[in-house]
């Protein structure tokens, strides 16, 4: 399930969460949101592990923890990277 595929700086104000302007979850100048949030709920964590990877291999980057919830915050990396 993806939990968030855009974002405002006031959807972080209700979230509770300081308000991250770089964040990834904007709309960017190119008209793309570049990262989502995946939900990690009643998914073993070999489930989760597996598809880490699997995003990790199709090139983008992967990082599983808490702001909300437990989730895979999955993103493009930053151009040039």
């Amino acid at each position: 399930m993806v939990t968030d595929a855009s974002r405002t700086l006031d959807d972080y104000r209700r979230m509770g969460l300081p308000q991250n302007e770089a964040s990834l979850h904007f709309l960017q100048p190119n008209g793309w949101v570049h990262a989502v949030d995946l939900r990690t709920l009643g998914r073993a964590r070999w489930e989760n592990g597996v598809m880490a990877v699997y995003f990790w291999a199709m090139g983008f980057e992967t990082i599983r923890h808490r702001g909300t919830a437990d989730h895979l915050h999955v993103s493009l990396p930053p151009a040039g990277a």
